[in-house]
């Protein structure tokens, strides 16, 4: 029973650090001075490698997040969002939040925007004790802006995140991946963003790091969002 509240801890923690780091928007930032609010449903499947058997483990999972951003310069953007979820009969809750920043490095017409994001965020599981998870990534985001309504965006990930809880040693969690996103406004404030994304880390699910028979964990999230102009 431990190793089970183990696994399904540390994938929640995992999928947690992936939820952190959706909803950032467009590749192009916000004029100075305007504001954006978003909320957004993510349903997630996760591959976790076990040495209980041949297959990875999948294990699905899902979360609630609302966040605000808000053009502060000419190419910045900064933001802030919370995330969580209650299980009430599983006794699983998890919460967390995350500072967001965006700065464009190339803004086109005609062509692709190109920004930088970063996120550095904290979360948090209880399932009987606490685990901790700080993290931080970084985005390249490209844009491709249509009739100058809709859009999309795309573009590699990466970051890192430690897992530490109650009675054992942190684990590191670096990971890779990428992330691909719709942005199409529906009326003059209001914009539905579907977004997909998929990360992997090599860290193994049986408690010991970059084992040499079997490692890693990959996880694919999708995102049905929306947010409106304020």
């Amino acid at each position: 029973m431990n190793a089970v509240r183990a696994l399904v801890a540390l994938a929640a923690l995992w999928l947690a650090g992936c939820v952190s780091q959706t909803g950032l928007g467009r590749a192009e930032t916000l004029r100075a001075g305007a504001g954006q609010l978003s909320m957004g449903l993510e349903a997630q499947l996760m591959l976790a490698n076990s040495r209980a058997g041949p297959q990875p483990v999948p294990i699905p999972w899902a979360i609630l997040q609302a966040g605000y951003r808000r053009g502060v310069g000419e190419r910045k953007e900064a933001g802030l969002r919370l995330f969580g979820l209650v299980i009430g009969p599983a006794g699983l809750a998890h919460f967390g939040g995350a500072l967001d920043g965006k700065y464009l490095l190339r803004r086109s017409e005609e062509g692709w925007d190109v920004a930088v994001a970063t996120s550095l965020g904290y979360h948090q599981v209880r399932f009987g004790t606490p685990w901790h998870y700080p993290s931080i990534t970084a985005s390249l985001m490209l844009g491709r802006d249509f009739d100058g309504r809709h859009a999309i965006v795309l573009g590699p990930r990466l970051g890192y995140g430690a897992w530490a809880g109650e009675g054992q040693g942190t684990i590191d969690f670096p990971f890779v991946g990428g992330f691909f996103g719709v942005d199409w406004r529906l009326s003059r404030t209001f914009h539905f963003a579907p977004e997909l994304v998929f990360l992997w880390s090599p860290v193994s699910f049986n408690g010991q790091q970059y084992d040499a028979d079997r490692f890693g964990a990959s996880s694919v999230q999708l995102g049905l969002g929306g947010a409106f102009d304020l």
